[in-house]
């Protein structure tokens, strides 16, 4: 009998194990969060020049430290006019791209697919197209600021296709970072989530039109905010990463214009959620260049 109840554990030895487990991946979880956040904040976070200034040394250091390596990297290849573009370009490459998949690579998640690189799947042009109407008015609105232009001036004035390869390059990177890196990095066992299901089953109606977008899909018995979720098809998991994910794109748009900085975190939400439904960080980098390109096209004909 002793034998037999080494060999077999109880019930009570694999309920202890699975709670030590659930509290491992909450604390990792957790430092994924801050330490994200932290990361943002320090080196992705650009106030006004005027705050800036005024913010203490530890706060303005990691960014001064990874422009001086550029600085440095432009030395050694004997480039010594660099423009604003080049210059912006290579800082949201290291610190968007490089470095953020470096550490998914040392975590051992450095597979693109874990990071979202993946096929957008059959609601991507739906989402896109709804989106897409329905934040138009936004978008004029925040067009129409009196802030919005002055900003983009310098980058228009540089011509179009540098303005166009800077731009792409840029969001290219942001989107990397916020719909698949921190997609992937906050959710337990920092990867991307498996292709969320669809259920297509309603016979017409209402249900019917909800289902064609990817709503109104079965809540298995869920209970308030997990209900909620599988109701939108977003895959169980992937609140936290919604959220912080939404937080940070808003938070790195302060020092732009005050509307566009307002819309910048119902946007990030939207975006986030956009990214897991339609299983690809791509999805969310065509709608922000949709939105882009007609602010750009609100301003050059007004």
């Amino acid at each position: 009998m002793s034998s037999q109840a080494q060999d077999h554990p109880s019930a009570t030895d694999c309920l202890n194990v699975e709670k030590n487990d659930l509290g491992r991946q909450r604390w990792s979880s957790a430092l994924a969060a801050a330490s994200c956040v932290a990361y943002v904040l320090l080196l992705l976070v650009m106030p006004p020049p005027s705050v800036n200034a005024s913010l203490p040394a530890f706060w303005r250091f990691p960014r001064k430290w990874v422009n001086q390596v550029i600085s440095s990297g432009y030395e050694l290849l004997g480039i010594e006019e660099v423009t604003r573009e080049l210059r912006y370009g290579v800082f949201f490459f290291l610190t968007m791209l490089l470095l953020p998949w470096l550490v998914m690579a040392l975590l051992r998640r450095g597979r693109f697919h874990d990071l979202g690189w993946r096929l957008p799947n059959r609601l991507t042009w739906r989402f896109l197209a709804i989106s897409f109407v329905v934040s138009l008015p936004f978008v004029i609105w925040m067009a129409l600021s009196p802030q919005f232009e002055p900003y983009y001036r310098p980058y228009l004035q540089a011509g179009a296709t540098t303005f166009l390869t800077f731009y792409v390059a840029v969001l290219f990177c942001e989107h990397f970072f916020f719909h698949g890196f921190l997609l992937a990095v906050l959710r337990r066992g920092h990867r991307w989530p498996a292709p969320p299901p669809e259920d297509r089953s309603a016979p017409g109606g209402v249900r019917r039109a909800l289902q064609w977008l990817g709503l109104a899909q079965p809540t298995r018995g869920a209970r308030s905010v997990k209900m909620v979720t599988r109701w939108i098809g977003l895959p169980d998991g992937c609140v936290t990463a919604v959220v912080v994910s939404g937080l940070l794109f808003g938070a790195i748009h302060l020092g732009k214009d005050p509307r566009e900085f307002a819309l910048s975190f119902p946007g990030g939400f939207l975006v986030a959620f956009i990214a897991y439904r339609c299983n690809s960080f791509f999805a969310p980098l065509i709608l922000h260049g949709l939105t882009a390109g007609a602010a750009v096209l609100v301003i050059l004909l007004l």
